[in-house]
């Protein structure tokens, strides 16, 4: 019983937002591409067709003024009233036009955010306030877009279903390296093998 409270009380937690201390946070959401549009062949070059599940990393610092990049550019446009976004993580490896890095509040009824890196930009439309978002949201809009060129009209854009957040923090998501699962496995195999062995010496 004290366990299952343990878990349950963990489970809560982790629910929780955690952007209310520190800040940037970082926003981690994963989806199934529904449609792909467009004529350049990113997605052939990432190697993503319907129906995969894919994962991005949305970093944003509300204690930052948004900005947005026109092509061509190296200074951002600010924009008052916006808070600072930028795509940590994303698929497809083209170059952007505009560098969108902002979030706000959509005719007071949803957040919206565009945020960019050097090669994409993801557009994501959430039913409540930034403060709202917790692990487990379903985002009600997404999609990663990206082009040949700066300049270039041939671009691709990935539209997504079932868009949901998986992971809030304050530091950055990192993925297991290899040589710890490996690891893992060699040490829970020879934990199997140490418990047959040792009943198979209890028998004889």
């Amino acid at each position: 019983m004290k366990c299952f409270v343990r878990i349950t009380m963990l489970m809560v937690l982790l629910s929780l937002p955690v952007y209310a201390d520190a800040s940037p946070v970082y926003l981690t959401l994963q989806g199934t591409v529904d449609s792909i549009h467009g004529s350049a062949g990113l997605e052939t070059q990432a190697n993503v067709a319907i129906g995969d599940t894919l994962t991005y990393v949305l970093m944003v610092d509300p204690e930052l003024q948004g900005s947005s990049t026109s092509p061509g550019c190296t200074q951002p446009d600010g924009k008052p009233g916006y808070i600072f976004t930028s795509l940590y993580k994303g698929v497809l490896d083209g170059k952007r036009k505009y560098k969108y890095n902002w979030g706000n509040l959509f005719g007071n009824i949803a957040m919206q955010f565009k945020a960019g890196n050097e090669k994409s930009f993801i557009y994501m439309l959430e039913g409540s306030s930034f403060e709202n978002i917790t692990v487990g949201t379903k985002i009600s809009q997404f999609y990663e877009q990206s082009w040949l060129d700066t300049f270039s009209v041939e671009g691709t854009m990935l539209n997504f279903k079932d868009t949901v957040v998986t992971r809030i923090d304050n530091t950055v998501p990192t993925p297991v390296p290899g040589a710890v699962m490996l690891l893992g496995g060699g040490l829970g195999a020879l934990g199997i093998l140490r418990r047959k062995f040792g009943k198979s010496s209890s028998l004889s």
